[in-house]
């Protein structure tokens, strides 16, 4: 299945840094079990993303009546944004409250993100795609993931040169020589589900990327090899 991220209807509430999310664990322990480590489109690579330190502070819906008691530094924090937050147009229409993301993500949507997942951005000029299995979060349409089985198989032929030649036509071209990657073009094009032993085979080589990726190695010959 292919779903996009979140909205938060005002980013710059919900979007903190690094620095910023060691202060609120430190006002408060509670604070880590609600900031995600976030993902951006211009960050997705070939295969990896390159992580910049950003972080989103999740609000799920119905989440907001028990904020302030179990979570009250990160209350505090988004209380400072509290007449932005209101003013947003679904708060105003009583859809949710407004401490809560815009979206209102139920709990049992926002648990799609913990899953490995392929991410990729919804423009781009590089068709990049990315094997997820950091429970990484992604903020409203600019990305998209896709949740499923075989996701080893299908990350290696969503980024194979093959697919680039083949597919490359089939998505919107932008200014800039971009393309659109829209959810109604993806999910028109197809793939043939692998047997077990060749996932295996796929899974073998996606698996050794993060190592090579922490000890500053190449991974064009793994890219090679997955392209042959």
């Amino acid at each position: 299945t292919i779903s996009n991220g979140f909205r938060t209807g005002f980013n710059e509430a919900y979007f903190i840094d690094g620095a910023t999310k060691a202060k609120l664990i430190d006002e408060h322990s509670s604070s880590e079990e609600l900031i995600k480590p976030m993902i951006r489109g211009r960050d997705i690579k070939e295969y990896y993303a390159d992580f910049a330190d950003q972080y989103v502070i999740i609000v799920a819906h119905g989440a907001a009546s028990s904020l302030e008691k179990n979570y009250p530094a990160i209350f505090q924090y988004l209380t400072g944004f509290e007449q932005k937050l209101k003013a947003r147009g679904k708060v105003k229409n009583g859809q949710h409250h407004w401490l809560e993301l815009d979206n209102h993500p139920s709990i049992e949507y926002l648990k799609l993100f913990e899953k490995p997942k392929i991410v990729y951005p919804e423009i781009t000029k590089y068709l990049p795609f990315f094997y997820d299995l950091n429970k990484h979060y992604y903020s409203n349409n600019k990305t998209f993931f896709i949740n499923g089985e075989y996701l080893e198989t299908l990350v290696a032929y969503l980024n194979s040169k093959l697919f680039k030649y083949v597919f490359k036509e089939s998505f919107p071209e932008l200014q800039g020589s971009s393309r659109e990657l829209r959810k109604v073009f993806m999910e028109e094009i197809p793939f043939r589900m692998p047997t077990e032993e060749e996932n295996e085979q796929f899974k073998k080589w996606i698996s050794i990327i993060p190592q090579n990726l922490i000890n500053g190695n190449s991974i064009e010959v793994i890219k090679k090899e997955l392209n042959s």
